[in-house]
């Protein structure tokens, strides 16, 4: 092969110098009305994924922002939606829970800490361009474990669509169990809510698939929470989520919590990995656009590390979000940038409207996703 300019090689390590070429042959239009369509999406999505980490709901607009840029920046392919995931949120709860004894309750330096040294496990996989590993991963073994999650996010969210409290502790059947033996204590609001909005979300997704649903549903259930009284009446709501930027965080590097969180930060990089290759893999073979491994590494890297630093959570590529930028006709990570750019809009302006939010909505949207 001949070799590659100064040009090429700048473009080969960082991707977005590729984007005003793309933009000049088809125009930027497709990427703007993609991240417009991706934020509605993006803004519950966040709240509802960060409520399943276990973590305050603004955590995931935080994640939502800074680390979603990073990662279309340096990632390799456009329509990758980056930010709060349903199955990486799971992994972040199962791995911080059982070592808040140790780092004394900062549950948000310990996520923030695993943010860190899962996305330099992914920069170092992908700047030693060793993405090739993550193909001896067995399949089986990989849907396994994906199916073994989805099942526990199911269970663990049941309860709060319904109004429950449920304990948490090593025994998942045994929790699940406890809450459902408060049937007696039924909230019918919140039951209301919950079964109401799943329901609203799956018939929207079937019967008028092209519509916003999850953003159309949290707008129609926060107006008729604050118009009934919901929270008055007992219900559990969203509350107060802070406005603004998220400010510049450090995690805590002390010796014997990077040892404890290690394993688990091996397992997100891994997992959160193949979510994020699943969907680059799917979307370039339908566009015909080249992505790259190790540099999707290198951007989905770069995002958890960003994530570390601005006060968010460990992200991933989204499978039903970049889904919907590739439906949208999203070309570049432009569509990202548009996204994140709406999440900074609803942080510096929208939070006070999301007070009404009613929590058993948020289950109702993992559930449905």
């Amino acid at each position: 092969a001949p070799p590659m300019s100064a040009l090429q090689r700048a473009r080969s390590f960082l991707p977005f110098l590729s984007w005003p070429a793309q933009w000049r042959a088809a125009g930027m239009r497709d990427d703007v009305v993609a991240g417009v369509t991706v934020a509605l999406v993006m803004i519950p999505q966040a709240l509802a994924y960060a409520k399943l980490a276990g973590l305050p709901p603004h955590v995931g607009l935080y994640a939502a922002l800074v680390p979603a840029v990073v990662a279309a920046l340096f990632g390799s392919c456009g329509q990758l939606s980056t930010g709060p995931v349903a199955l990486t949120s799971l992994l972040v709860a199962a791995s911080i829970a059982p070592l808040g004894g140790l780092a004394g309750g900062d549950v948000i330096g310990l996520e923030l800490l695993l943010a860190l040294l899962s996305g330099l496990i992914q920069l170092a996989l992908g700047v030693l361009r060793l993405g090739w590993l993550l193909n001896l991963l067995s399949v089986p073994v990989l849907m396994g474990f994906v199916n073994a999650a989805a099942l526990i996010i199911c269970l663990t969210q049941i309860p709060p669509l319904l109004g429950l409290a449920m304990p948490y502790s090593q025994h998942l059947v045994v929790d699940f169990a406890q809450a459902l033996g408060g049937l007696a204590e039924l909230h019918p609001a919140s039951v209301a809510f919950g079964l109401g909005s799943l329901a609203a979300l799956l018939a929207l997704k079937r019967l008028w698939p092209r519509l916003p649903g999850v953003p159309l549903v949290v707008a129609a259930a926060t107006a008729l929470s604050a118009w009934s009284g919901f929270a008055a009446g007992g219900g559990a709501v969203v509350g107060d989520v802070p406005g603004g930027l998220p400010e510049f965080s450090l995690p805590p590097l002390r010796l014997d919590l990077i040892a404890a969180l290690l394993p688990a930060a091996f397992v997100v990089a891994m997992v959160s990995f193949m979510e994020a290759a699943s969907s680059a893999k799917l979307i370039s073979g339908r566009t015909r656009q080249a992505w790259r491994q190790d540099q999707e590494l290198i951007g989905q890297g770069l995002g958890k590390i960003a994530a570390a630093f601005t006060s968010g959570m460990p992200v991933s590529a989204s499978f039903s979000r970049s889904a919907l930028n590739y439906a949208s006709d999203a070309r570049t990570g432009l569509s990202s940038i548009v996204t994140a750019a709406f999440v900074l809009l609803a942080l510096l302006y929208l939070t006070p409207l999301l007070w009404h939010l009613p929590k058993p909505v948020l289950a109702a949207i993992i559930l449905q996703a």
